[in-house]
């Protein structure tokens, strides 16, 4: 007010009428962290789909060319590569996990980007839904393998991005301008809970 700041300390309490045992707060503190993780994993594997469907786009462009037979063999296993790794998003899709979620056929396979920020953004879902407690041994053991999964597909993206060098290569071989590739902002996770 008139170009004074005021500060004063607060002291947050839990509803009285749960209370505040070491236990409760212990379980709360969980669910808490388990929330954040699964929110950092949504940013990751989105940051992950957004650099991928950079690469996509020029690619996009320049299949539209004509291109030399070789070049244009190499650029439709790139695309393919990246559209494994990022995910196609669905027509008409506006976000969000839920009963639209759809595990693979075999759960060893790679899971893009795009299917894992559905998958982060399920279990964010869950723990927000009723009760404050502690996540229960199935959400930990799915929030663990999906963030196994993000660290697979980030390092199967490290991978595309050498195979984007090489095709680089060979577009200026041709003459034909390279496509740009930032680095990537993703960074290895540790997939392992401890409350």
């Amino acid at each position: 007010m008139d170009g004074k700041v005021y500060a004063r300390d607060v002291t947050v309490m839990n509803d009285p009428r749960v209370g505040q045992s070491p236990a409760l707060m212990a379980a709360l503190g969980a669910q808490n962290k388990l929330t954040l993780l699964s929110v950092q994993g949504m940013e990751h594997s989105f940051e992950g789909h957004e650099e991928v469907n950079a690469v996509k786009d020029q690619l996009a462009t320049l299949m539209k060319g004509n291109l030399p037979a070789d070049v244009a063999a190499q650029a439709k296993t790139l695309e393919a590569s990246l559209t494994k790794i990022g995910g196609v998003m669905p027509a008409g899709f506006e976000g969000g996990g839920g009963p639209g979620r759809r595990p693979p056929a075999n759960p060893k396979a790679l899971q893009s980007f795009f299917e894992l920020n559905n998958a982060f953004n399920t279990m964010v879902s869950m723990m927000q839904v009723g009760l404050d407690m502690a996540p229960t041994p199935a959400q930990i053991a799915t929030w663990q393998k999906d963030c196994t999964d993000l660290n697979r597909t980030r390092t199967a993206w490290e991978d595309a991005r050498k195979q984007i060098t090489d095709f680089n290569a060979m577009l200026v071989k041709n003459n034909l301008q390279e496509m740009k590739v930032a680095p990537t902002k993703l960074t290895v996770s540790a997939c392992s809970f401890m409350p």
